[in-house]
């Protein structure tokens, strides 16, 4: 195998784990954004907002 097709192969590996732990780290925030960041935004779910809403 030339130093050419190894090295683009290298540059082909590196780019498809870079995307895959790119794609991972996205999916795992926008899972937390649905689950968990809305009762913490929304009005109500606490005793200090819910003070405001008197």
């Amino acid at each position: 195998m030339s130093s050419s097709a190894q090295q683009t192969r290298r540059v082909i590996l590196a780019s498809l784990i870079g995307t895959s732990l790119e794609w991972y780290d996205f999916f795992l925030y926008t899972t937390a954004a649905t689950l968990v960041f809305p009762s913490c935004s929304s009005p109500g779910s606490t005793r200090s907002t819910r003070r405001w809403r008197r």
